[in-house]
């Protein structure tokens, strides 16, 4: 499972996120928890790549792309992966 967190620069209508995120990402299951402009993501699939260049299809990349397809004016100010494993 990976557990990502996320701050943007203002609040997006977290169903039309939701929406674009499904079409950005091919349908790749995630749970979002929106707390204003704190966003979590929990993925439990494959590991997901947090690469952030564009065009890698990775997760920032694509959390990107679908934020601003929802708020064009609405930036990721933080992106990081906050797994924690447990042995």
């Amino acid at each position: 499972m990976q557990v990502f967190k996320a701050r943007l620069s203002k609040t997006i209508e977290e169903n039309a996120f939701r929406e674009k995120w499904r079409d950005r990402s091919g349908g790749v299951g995630v749970l979002f928890r929106f707390d204003g402009t704190e966003l979590t993501a929990v993925h439990g699939g494959t590991r997901w790549d947090p690469s952030g260049a564009p065009g890698s299809g990775g997760f920032f990349s694509v959390l990107q792309m679908a934020v601003h397809d929802v708020e064009r004016d609405c930036a990721v100010l933080d992106c990081e992966e906050v797994t924690e494993v447990n042995a």
